[in-house]
């Protein structure tokens, strides 16, 4: 009885073995072989088609984009030029008021400068000429302001 019970599951083991081994792989004509090749080989040609499109799409979104950021950059440019040469001129025309204001102010210096200097100058002869007055002896009387004119002859 064990050796028939031991045959017995040998046997079943052998037949599940072999369904399954050819349920692993199914057998497949050439013919189908290649037709699902030239399928998949469609499909993927159809789909690099697409992503050639796209990407000479995008491409073409690039360049015009590029050119437009080139025109922009050549107009940003020019006003930027434009603005220098404005604040170039401004700035020469304010040197060139400062440098009128300065020669101006200089003017009006040197001349304020000379008044005071020949206003000292008066000033200082006026100061002599009190000086010059002060160093006199001082007079003891004045003789215009006399009463009596007549010569006094009582102690000759």
């Amino acid at each position: 009885m064990r050796f028939s019970l031991l045959f017995s599951f040998v046997i079943v083991i052998g037949i599940y073995s072999y369904n399954f081994s050819e349920a692993r792989e199914p057998v497949c004509s050439k013919f189908a072989y290649e037709e699902q090749l030239l399928e998949k080989m469609i499909r993927t040609e159809i789909k690099v088609e697409t992503m050639v499109n796209e990407i000479k799409k995008t491409e073409d979104k690039v360049i015009s984009t590029l050119g437009y950021i080139k025109q922009t950059v050549a107009e940003f440019m020019d006003m930027f030029a434009d603005i220098r040469g404005n604040i170039t001129d401004e700035m020469l025309k304010r040197n060139d008021e400062i440098e009128r204001r300065e020669e101006s102010f200089k003017k009006r210096f040197e001349e304020t400068r000379n008044n005071l200097t020949s206003d000292i100058d008066a000033k200082k002869e006026e100061l002599n000429q009190i000086q010059g007055k002060l160093e006199q002896p001082p007079i003891a009387f004045y003789a215009h302001h006399l009463k009596d004119l007549s010569l006094d002859t009582t102690n000759l």
